[in-house]
């Protein structure tokens, strides 16, 4: 029996939408200086989109400026036991090496989830450890008390979430930190932007300066 538990935090800045929460609270827990990454993608949500809404998947996770690594595994839905057992297996693999599981789940067989056993809705979620002594995988999201926090998932909950859900193909995220990451504020940016947002002029690009 093992147990495993990456770095998360659920005191985050931003958690209106449970996905923005997920990366805030990986990246948050894992890089040194995390408020400076913090900082900046605010800075960047605003200025650049004025609405989190319209920042994609690897923007969150700043996949693009090396914050985060992805792989992807897609997977077929399948009640056999003997893929649930495999699947489990690299998930659990995959945890253990310092990857956040996220995808897609139906929160039906989910028993924290408002929609448990009423009716079928598929939604976002993060898996962060997982504890075989318990049977559980270790999560952080919105629960039936519209309260936002860590819970537990048993392990053949989740794998009814995933592989008895709709649809012929079902991806599989696999996301590392690199804890190496060193966040920098580019202080000329930050004052261009400042300055044309109190002048309401567009704002233009300036020299590289960065502070550690």
């Amino acid at each position: 029996m093992s147990m495993t538990m990456l770095p998360f935090t659920t005191k985050v800045e931003a958690k209106a939408y449970q996905y923005s929460a997920h990366a805030l609270g990986a990246i948050k827990a894992s890089l040194r200086h995390s408020h400076l990454w913090v900082a900046g993608k605010l800075l960047s949500i605003y200025f650049e989109s004025n609405d989190q809404l319209h920042m994609n998947d690897a923007d969150l996770w700043s996949i693009n400026d090396g914050v985060t690594t992805q792989e992807c595994v897609i997977i077929t839905p399948s009640s056999s036991n003997l893929v649930r057992q495999e699947l489990l297996r690299i998930i659990k693999g995959k945890i253990r090496t310092g990857n956040y599981v996220v995808g897609m789940y139906d929160e039906y067989f989910i028993p924290q989830k408002e929609a448990y056993h009423k009716y079928h809705f598929l939604h976002d979620y993060l898996i962060y450890g997982y504890d075989d002594l318990r049977q559980n995988f270790i999560s952080a999201g919105y629960l039936n008390d519209s309260r936002y926090g860590n819970y537990d998932i048993p392990y053949e909950a989740y794998m009814d979430s995933i592989t008895l859900c709709s649809g012929s193909e079902v991806p599989l995220y696999f996301r590392y930190v690199n804890k190496e990451y060193m966040p920098m504020l580019q202080l000329s940016d930050i004052c261009c932007k400042l300055e044309s947002f109190l002048l309401s002029q567009p704002s233009l690009p300036s020299p590289q300066q960065g502070a550690p």
